[in-house]
């Protein structure tokens, strides 16, 4: 696993108690696929992995199941302004470790829509 990957899950995993174990297992239940789904959402904004490495490096996953996870985070953020707050510190958080380098703008740009492709 990544070094920036690890960051986000310890991240998410303190923040929603759950262990790195259950995300990385096959477990689909609201308690375990909602933060794994935070992670990806997390990590394509702020790192520069494609979905395929972020899928790869949360247990082997396809990459339009991590799609399918940042599109789900971005619909409950819309729909819940408290956890699109809570959304948005724990990526401030992970953006804490982020080199200056790189910074992918408007990926989720608040966590309030879909990705917009824009990448500086």
């Amino acid at each position: 696993m990544r070094g920036q990957v690890r960051r986000v899950v310890n991240i998410v995993c303190a923040a929603r108690g759950v262990s790195r174990a259950d995300i990385l297992s096959p477990d689909r239940h609201r308690g375990v696929s909602w933060p794994r789904q935070e992670i990806y959402a997390i990590l394509r904004d702020t790192s520069p992995l494609s979905m395929s490495a972020i899928g790869g490096d949360i247990g082997g996953r396809d990459h339009t199941t991590v799609l399918h996870g940042i599109r789900a985070v971005a619909r409950r953020c819309e729909a819940n302004s408290v956890y699109a707050s809570e959304m948005e510190a724990m990526r401030r958080q992970a953006m804490a470790h982020v080199k200056p380098v790189f910074i992918r703008h408007g990926a989720l740009a608040g966590f309030q829509s879909g990705r917009s492709g824009n990448v500086s």
